[in-house]
């Protein structure tokens, strides 16, 4: 499967910010490509000759979305809201992150380790907030993009669990990647493991996993004091799935327009400048769920005020309409 990753907002100030991902089965893209481009000369471009979701009108975007409903794609968001924290909480919070990338470090590990580890602790210091806020909303993103990727198509399609392909909108350049772009991607794999151990990821019993068998190992020693004995000593080997297929691109790419235009959209229609008539189909690109569909996070020790976010009725509009988990054969043999 392929899964392409874009942002929205500046993840500081007042107006909330996003972060999307939009999945393509591999078995798909092909032929969503092609559709889109046909639709595609007919839409404004930028000086760089991309299609941007902020110059887009209500029509062009629900043609998009509808164009995007014809084909078996998921699209996952979460939403930074400022109300949830501010900058100094931030601030505090990810100086106590920093410290906890050398705390367990003792005379045992080598010297590489040491410098390795405190190195990453001086960038994240010297990382500005609104990138540390964008960079936490993007490991909770990843971590329900590859629960619910695997989940989805393992019912439906198990041989897309076979490879994942990973493109994020880049904001430096090969020859010299930004360096928020340097620390994330150093970083992305210690989050996640962190993460998967503190919920580790749901399978669903009696599921072909054949195809993501090349992604279990056994678990590591410096992860075995972390897991329950009574758990089976097998992980999800996250280095394979994540960096088999992982870049930053600073090209024009079809599916790099599409998350753009789809979070873009999200983020115009939570701050009131995008109609409902451009996004009232954005639901039904997303896991149905019991609870609203975009993911609200608050960072460090925020006040619970999520219900008093000035545009709760615009997301109360995402909890209904979306994509089924369970197939029809896996809801009947339950």
């Amino acid at each position: 499967m392929h899964i392409f990753i874009d942002e929205s907002g500046n993840f500081t100030g007042t107006n909330p910010s996003v972060v999307g991902a939009l999945i393509i089965p591999d078995h798909g893209i092909d032929k969503l490509y092609a559709d889109y481009n046909e639709m595609r000369p007919s839409l404004p471009l930028s000086k760089s000759g991309e299609v941007k979701g902020s110059s887009l009108d209500e029509q062009q975007i629900s043609d998009i979305i509808k164009l995007l409903q014809k084909h078996d794609v998921i699209f996952e968001a979460t939403l930074v809201e400022p109300c949830l924290q501010n900058d100094e909480a931030l601030e505090i919070f990810k100086s106590k992150q920093a410290e906890l990338i050398v705390a367990e470090l003792t005379d045992a590990h080598h010297e590489n380790a040491h410098k390795f580890a405190h190195k990453l602790k001086d960038d994240l210091n010297n990382l500005p907030v609104q990138l540390f806020a964008q960079s936490f909303a993007m490991f909770d993103l990843i971590q329900r993009v590859l629960e619910h990727g695997t989940l989805y198509w393992v019912q439906r399609t198990p041989s897309e669990l076979g490879r994942f392909s990973w493109v994020l909108d880049a904001k430096g350049n090969p020859d010299q990647p930004a360096p928020w772009e340097e620390w994330w991607s150093k970083m992305l794999l210690p989050m996640l493991q962190s993460m998967s151990i503190r919920k580790p990821s749901k399978r669903l019993v009696g599921a072909d996993y054949s195809h993501f068998e090349k992604f279990i190992t056994d678990t590591p020693e410096y992860l075995t004091p972390h897991v329950k004995p009574s758990e089976k000593r097998q992980v999800c080997d996250l280095r394979k799935v994540m960096m088999e297929n992982f870049r930053f691109s600073s090209t024009i790419e079809h599916g790099l327009e599409l998350v753009d235009v789809l979070t873009n959209s999200l983020r115009r229609a939570l701050i009131g400048k995008l109609k409902i008539e451009g996004w009232s189909n954005l639901p039904a690109l997303m896991i149905s769920r019991n609870r609203q569909y975009v993911q609200i996070i608050a960072i460090g020790n925020a006040p619970d005020v999520a219900n008093t976010i000035p545009y709760k009725d615009t997301l109360l509009k995402f909890k209904k309409g979306g994509k089924s988990m369970l197939t029809a054969e896996t809801r009947r043999k339950k």
